[in-house]
Formats: structure tokens, C-alpha cells, sequence
């Protein structure tokens, strides 16, 4: 996804809308991967990620954390 389609995106959200909002650039997964990626490579990852990317991960982690938090109380 490029910026400005997240811009886009973000821009129909009411703007009192509390939200979590991740985004890694370039620079970012080639820090954490300790890595240098083609401009080629980096694209095929944003589609891959854009279009095929397992996001169940991240949305367990926040299952599990509701259901953590709902326990607490």
C-alpha cells in the first residue's frame, strides 16, 4: 500500500476515533530483518502482504489480551 492510499483510508475515519495503527517502511523490516532489500524485493513484499498475508497472528494477540483484561477485573 502506498502512503497516500493509507492517507485515503484514514481520512473516512471519524477523526475523534481512538484507532491502532502499525505501518513499517522499508528502512524499518531491513533494520529489523538486519538486512538490505532490492527495491524489486520490497515490492513483492508489500504485495505479498497487502494481498496474501496471514494477519491471524495479530488478531489472537488481541483476543488473547481482551481475554486477559476481562479476567483482571
Amino acid at each position: 500500500m502506498q502512503a497516500k492510499e493509507a492517507i485515503e483510508i484514514l481520512e473516512e475515519e471519524p477523526s475523534e476515533n481512538s484507532l491502532i495503527v502499525a505501518y513499517w517502511n522499508k528502512e524499518t523490516v531491513e533494520y529489523n530483518a538486519d538486512t538490505t532489500l532490492t527495491d524489486e524485493e520490497w515490492l513483492e513484499l508489500v504485495e505479498y502482504t497487502d494481498y496474501k498475508m496471514s494477519w491471524t497472528p495479530v488478531n489472537k494477540f488481541f483476543l488473547d489480551k481482551i481475554e486477559k483484561m476481562r479476567s483482571n477485573t
